[in-house]
């Protein structure tokens, strides 16, 4: 079939005539309807609308030049069956844009049905460049997008499957160079599973005579699909690491290098790689081959890694593929993972070099734990657990040395690994690590003060599992963090200060559509208690309102204290030039953006984005903060139920937020066993008052009841004569009260009446 092709018209000009046409139809169709009136209005429209269609395609068709009608007339009477013609059909029908029948001829071509190998094929022939246009032109919707999915996908699949992989390899040794170059541009094409395919054959010794043509290929790849040559690097098969290290010496990348290094230095390496990476080392133009000095090229990429500043290269979407020798298969494979974590396995992997080159310096065996323990936690995953015991065993770490390795984390601020490093230490630590011997906290502590709440969380737990029986520096931050913890209701709330309360308001209620509670303040000393009370609030937004005290230092209070110090805030301005006065003690902290103040949802959303970002790689879930307060809640109940052993975490001076304890979803018999166990006056009165409130459930006051009356068991009646009398009068008041709520009232004043009470 020959279709003439319409991509070089002769008369530009009608591109510009058919929208004048169609303009000119439309004052027609106005003037018709002006004369028709209203009395016309319930059918004139869909009349209307069948005439302005028509018309449109009739204007376009008038609007074509002689040849392509001639074109579209040639393309009718040829009748497209196969794919090819079809899609041929198709580009030619969009030209010269006569779209409603580019559609038609697309629903024949799905209508074809053709497999996944016949779509691949249908790609290879055509070019790509077709099926992008058709998924993108509005004009040829929905089947262009649909047809186009499906091609691509087989072009996927099918173009990078391991039988079309492995055949082009074969080729990179035939006698023909055309069908060489071929075959090594289909490989570079396809990417990192070519290259990992090519390595791969390495290992095995049987297809030795198609070494060479692999080994010319892979030194004429694009650093782009380094990956694999860099996991080779590391085989246990020596064949492959070989032509691994040969080829990454063509290759002028830092990673590239830092292999290089490694095959160098390191005394696992047999002595002809280390000349092979010695010879490349000096040819990549390299002014240092003393091994100092690449130790320490090593050291500073392996750092700048773990600490962020350095991202590893290749990154698509958010995600990069790590290579890696597996043992079992005897193959590379690849593991998709974040940039984020991507970077600190390389700084793993560089660190454990050093390790490997020299494990007898200090600063090489800290750099190792520090980079081991960022990439566990990592990649376990913020709700998740490391392999404490396992990694115990595999870093043969004994608790001196992780509490040591907990202070560096802390010092730079390496979240993950801090997180590790308490993990470990609930199973291998001791009441030694609680004390530092100079009055200071220990690295426990410090942990706790150092702000964010999944490290609070683990250090929590291993003082938990350490369960210390005497006073240590600092054990009044436990008990506080524990009580805070549990005050969680499950609500990720944004807490907003404004002076004007009804802009506040707004701008909270804004926050609900991006998924956060929102809460307003008008003062800044509310500000401070809300934000330092309230466990589910994880961002806060300042406005320059805010007085008494004034903004910046409110800001400073907020950045002082250890339930808020991380928690992102969006400084709110009114105008520029407010904006320009702002303190310098703003603009330097750390996890703060400053925004125009705005209640548009757009910007306000774009503001929550912003600082949700500000809370990775830890960022908390539901599940999470039930997971923490359940933790502390266990441990308060501990603690409370032993005074004998626990009288020194002193949770009378937290009893009015232990109350709270009592009105929280499933903590009601916690709670009220944990006031009770206080023997105070006001935990006493706390929990009658509870039990007697008909609206609570009937469940939770009979609980709350029973820990009354051990309360009154163990210390006697703390409540006063008028407290008393009270209950008296509740209970009078209750006869058209529910019989529970009538029994209930009765159980306080049997417990009353049992004991002596005191005067008022």
């Amino acid at each position: 079939m020959t279709i003439l092709s319409a991509r070089h018209k002769n008369d530009r000009s009608i591109k510009h005539a058919l929208p004048m046409k169609i303009r000119r139809i439309g004052v027609v169709f106005c003037c018709l309807v002006g004369c028709l009136g209203g009395v016309q209005s319930t059918w004139a429209q869909p009349v209307l609308t069948l005439q302005s269609e028509a018309e449109t395609k009739a204007a376009r068709l008038e609007a074509m030049t002689d040849t392509e009608r001639l074109i579209l007339k040639s393309l009718r009477e040829s009748d497209p069956t196969t794919a090819e013609e079809l899609v041929k059909a198709v580009s030619v029908l969009m030209d010269i844009e006569v779209f409603d029948e580019a559609r038609s001829y697309l629903s024949q071509l799905d209508k074809l049905g053709l497999d996944e190998t016949k779509l691949f094929e249908l790609n290879q022939n055509v070019g790509a460049d077709f099926f992008l246009s058709i998924h993108l032109n509005d004009k040829v919707q929905p089947e262009g997008k649909a047809f186009a999915k499906k091609v691509l996908a087989a072009a996927e699949n099918v173009g990078k499957s391991p039988a079309r992989i492995r055949e082009l390899i074969t080729k990179l040794n035939d006698e023909n160079i055309s069908v060489r170059s071929d075959a090594f541009r289909k490989l570079r094409r396809i990417g990192e599973p070519a290259v990992a395919a090519m390595l791969n054959t390495f290992a095995d010794s049987n297809l030795k005579s198609e070494f060479p043509g692999i080994r010319s290929g892979l030194k004429l790849m694009s650093v782009d699909v380094q990956g694999p040559l860099l996991g080779a690097a590391y085989s246990a098969n020596a064949q492959v690491q070989a032509e691994a290290i040969r080829a990454l010496g063509s290759f002028r990348s830092l990673e590239a290098s830092d292999a290089l290094k490694r095959a160098y230095l390191s005394p696992k390496v047999p002595k002809y790689l280390q000349d092979i990476a010695l010879n490349s080392i000096k040819s990549s133009g390299n002014p240092h081959s003393e091994p100092s000095a690449l130790e320490q090229q090593l050291y500073d990429r392996s750092l700048q890694y773990l600490k962020g500043s350095r991202k590893y290269a290749g990154a698509l979407l958010g995600t990069v593929n790590l290579w890696n020798w597996d043992i079992a298969s005897k193959k590379l494979v690849a593991a998709e993972v974040s940039v984020d974590n991507a970077s600190r396995l390389i700084a793993s992997r560089l660190a454990s070099d050093l390790y490997e080159i020299r494990p007898d310096s200090d600063r090489n065996r800290q750099l190792y734990l520090l980079t081991q323990l960022e990439a566990a936690k990592r990649l376990a995953g913020r709700s998740k657990k490391v392999d404490a015991a396992a990694l115990v065993d595999q870093l043969k770490i004994d608790k001196s040395e992780l509490d040591q390795t907990l202070n560096q984390a802390l010092d730079l601020e390496l979240l993950p690994a801090a997180v590790a490093c308490c993990e470990m230490l609930a199973i291998v630590g001791d009441e030694s690590v609680l004390s530092t011997g100079s009055g200071k906290p220990g690295s426990l502590v410090k942990a706790i003060l150092f702000g964010d709440r999944h490290l609070q969380f683990a250090a929590l737990g291993a003082i938990d599992a350490i369960n210390p029986k005497q006073a240590f520096v600092g054990s009044s931050y436990v008990a506080s963090l524990a009580v805070y913890l549990a005050q969680s209701v499950n609500q990720p709330t944004g807490l907003v200060g404004h002076n004007r309360a009804e802009e506040g308001q707004t701008l909270a209620a804004m926050l609900g559509n991006s998924g956060v509670v929102g809460q307003a303040v008008t003062s800044s000393r509310e500000f401070f208690k809300q934000a330092t009370s309230n466990p589910d609030i994880e961002m806060l937004f300042v406005s320059d309102t805010m007085a008494r005290p004034q903004y910046a230092e409110l800001i400073q209070q907020l950045r002082n204290d250890w339930r808020t110090k991380r928690l992102p805030i969006a400084f709110l301005y009114r105008d520029l030039v407010r904006n320009k006065r702002v303190s310098f003690r703003v603009r330097e902290q750390d996890r703060i953006i400053q925004v125009p103040f705005s209640v548009n949802p757009e910007l306000v959303a774009s503001h929550v984005t912003r600082l949700n970002d500000l809370l990775q790689p830890l960022r908390l879930t539901n599940l999470d903060r039930r997971r923490h307060a359940a933790l502390a809640v266990r441990w308060l109940e501990k603690v409370a139920s032993d005074p004998a052993n626990y009288s020194f975490y002193n949770l009378g001076a937290q009893q009015d937020a232990l109350a709270n304890l009592l009105y929280l979803p499933g903590f009601a018999a916690s709670g009220s066993k944990i006031l009770a166990s206080l023997g105070t006056p006001k935990a006493q009165r706390e929990l009658v008052n509870f039990a007697s409130q008909s609206a609570l459930p009937i469940e939770d006051r009979e609980k709350v009841v029973k820990a009354f009356t051990e309360a009154v068991k163990r210390g006697g009646t703390l409540l006063t004569t008028r407290e008393i009398q009270q209950q008296y009068d509740r209970y009078n008041a209750s006869k058209t009260e529910p019989e529970e709520t009538q029994k209930i009232l009765g159980s306080i004043l049997d417990v009353l009446e049992s004991q002596k009470t005191p005067s008022d």
